[in-house]
């Protein structure tokens, strides 16, 4: 009985070790490393020592902590192109509620045109606010995107106009020329398109 005894407790205490390291150990990492998750400074990824269903877990939390990553990024890349877009505008009313400030003897003609151009920004800001707002939401429809019809030449005639002024107060001269008929229309969507020029004049002139 005693050499049966013995071996049964050499089985028990191989079978503790193996729970020990084989599964209580890993299992104690894993909680450890679920409370010290960092999205912002990442640890390295938890090393895989088998192939087992502990192993899974682990590659399961490898690849979840990856996504979070990958997640915490696209929102800090939408949150900083947002910031961009709005500064872009934002800059343009400050710069002409400036101009109608210092210069007060403006012919009324060329305030009102002021005022046009400063309600226009605000409502490409407004614009932006709500597609913000439904990113956040989850709400963003794809209608909002949809291109539609539009005659090319009124269209950058249009964004020349809103942007001569602007360049004008910052020493620039904008001169807009193209090869458009009456008839030529460009499938677009438009506001997307106006902050697309709003962006490229912006950046233009702040590092031409």
């Amino acid at each position: 009985l005693l050499p049966i005894f013995a071996i049964a407790c050499f089985i028990f205490i191989i079978l503790i070790i193996y729970i020990h390291f084989c599964i209580e150990k890993p299992i104690l990492l894993l909680n450890t490393r679920l409370e010290e998750v960092n999205i912002v400074h990442p640890l390295p990824p938890l090393a895989l020592r088998s192939n087992d269903e502990i192993g899974e877990l682990y590659k399961h939390f490898n690849k979840m902590e990856h996504r979070l990553q990958l997640a915490h990024k696209e929102q800090i890349d939408m949150i900083a192109a947002i910031a961009h877009d709005l500064k872009t505008p934002l800059t343009s009313i400050n710069g002409f509620t400036e101009l109608l400030a210092t210069h007060k003897d403006l012919p009324e003609t060329e305030k009102q045109e002021y005022y046009d151009l400063i309600q226009r920004k605000s409502g490409y800001m407004v614009e932006l606010i709500n597609d913000f707002s439904s990113f956040t939401k989850e709400k963003l429809e794809l209608e909002s995107m949809v291109a539609k019809p539009v005659k090319a030449s009124k269209l950058f005639e249009n964004i020349a106009l809103e942007y001569e002024y602007e360049l004008a107060g910052l020493d620039n001269e904008l001169t807009c020329r193209h090869s458009f008929t009456e008839n030529i229309l460009l499938m677009v969507n438009e506001p997307m398109i106006r902050r697309v020029f709003g962006n490229l004049f912006s950046n233009a002139v702040r590092y031409g």
